[in-house]
């Protein structure tokens, strides 16, 4: 009596039709597209025209905003028609950003639409216990809505470890670390209430390669 050994594999490929065959490759085919959409997607940045109208309306909160990188990003959310809430220990300065927002608003379209008022705090990342109450005076003059923070308000200390005292160390924790917490916590139930948000942390990377070099900002 003759025994014929049939694989697994050869009963499962039995039933396969070429209508079945032509199925699985469109499957395959589709699932492919998904793939290289979604990689698309994921790498070309948005038009200047979807980000106007993601960023549109937006209350946007930056420290550090009187100098350097914090004044940039003003004007770099200006450009899209946010409204800018200046943050900083500098209210001098800080006015001054203002005024050059104001001066510079018939440049964009978008400011020019909305007649946006931008706002100033003094806002000092050290002191922590009074974050609430500063926090608490931004909501309010915004309606209780807050939907970006840009934490980028820090201080830097250049020098090696070895020479560097230890309410230096002290300090630097207090404001880019302690500092930057207390003020994300005290405006996240502002975003947990409108079920949106963004939050931004700004670091550095000068310390890259210098092992004998402490700096934090």
């Amino acid at each position: 009596m003759a025994v014929h050994k049939i694989s697994v594999f050869q009963c499962w490929a039995k039933p396969l039709s070429n209508f079945n065959m032509v199925w699985i490759l469109l499957l395959l085919l589709l699932f492919v597209i998904l793939v290289v959409a979604y990689w698309y997607w994921s790498i070309v940045p948005p038009s200047e025209e979807k980000k106007r109208e993601v960023l549109k309306d937006k209350v946007v909160v930056i420290t550090g905003a009187s100098s350097g990188l914090g004044k940039a990003c003003c004007f770099a959310f200006q450009k899209y028609g946010c409204k800018i809430v200046l943050c900083s220990r500098n209210i001098e300065e800080l006015n001054n950003v203002k005024q050059q927002l104001e001066d510079n608003a018939l440049l964009w379209k978008s400011s020019q639409e909305n007649k946006l008022s931008h706002l100033v705090f003094k806002l000092d990342l050290a002191d922590t216990e009074n974050m609430g109450n500063v926090v608490q005076e931004i909501a309010q003059s915004c309606d209780n809505k807050i939907d970006i923070l840009v934490n980028n308000a820090g201080v830097s200390h250049r020098g090696s470890i070895l020479s560097t005292k230890l309410d230096i160390f002290t300090h630097l924790m207090i404001v880019n670390f302690f500092g930057q917490v207390a003020l994300t916590k005290a405006l996240l139930p502002f975003m947990a209430s409108h079920s949106s948000g963004h939050i931004v942390g700004v670091g550095s990377v000068q310390v890259s390669g210098r092992p004998d070099v402490y700096l934090l900002s």
